[in-house]
């Protein structure tokens, strides 16, 4: 007899609040603080999976109204083409998430490539530093973690 699966996603998090800003993230969080001053309308986030990358992609995202493209390596070179000649000209910012800085990647585009050349890149260092909170408590404490919320609400304020 098979398990049966049962239907419950693991909710996402992207509330301000799930945010924990730590030395791990504070050079992505500052870049991302400062998105209208980049030289073009995109940046390039790299670091390791499960590490809160998305998190503070999504947060971005929704306080920018730019857009997020995630695991950018695993996608369609034409659609992050498209995204980013898009972000230029609408200027909304693009964050482009992955695993490792676009040179690592196989980029068949000549064009994508020199685009991306051009994109400034941030680091988000290793899930050891960067923590995600639920509910307000750090995995594994019984007290409610040090808040964010006054950080998080003036990031991606044009400076």
């Amino acid at each position: 007899m098979a398990q049966i699966a049962l239907p419950l996603d693991w909710p996402v998090a992207d509330a301000d609040e799930d945010f924990l800003l730590s030395e791990a993230n504070r050079a992505a969080f500052d870049h991302l603080k400062r998105w209208s001053v980049w030289p073009v309308m995109a940046t390039l986030l790299t670091g390791p999976r499960k590490s809160g990358r998305s998190l503070l992609g999504r947060i971005f995202v929704r306080k920018t109204g730019g857009r997020l493209f995630d695991n950018a390596e695993d996608h369609d070179e034409e659609a992050l083409f498209h995204d980013w000649n898009q972000a230029q000209e609408m200027r909304r910012p693009l964050l482009i998430v992955a695993d490792r800085p676009a040179p690592a990647w196989d980029i068949t585009l000549p064009d994508l490539r020199s685009r991306l050349t051009a994109t400034p890149h941030v680091t988000y260092y290793g899930q050891a530093l960067a923590y995600i909170w639920l509910g307000g408590f750090l995995p594994g404490s019984s007290r409610p973690a040090a808040s964010t919320q006054s950080q998080l609400q003036n990031l991606l304020r044009p400076t």
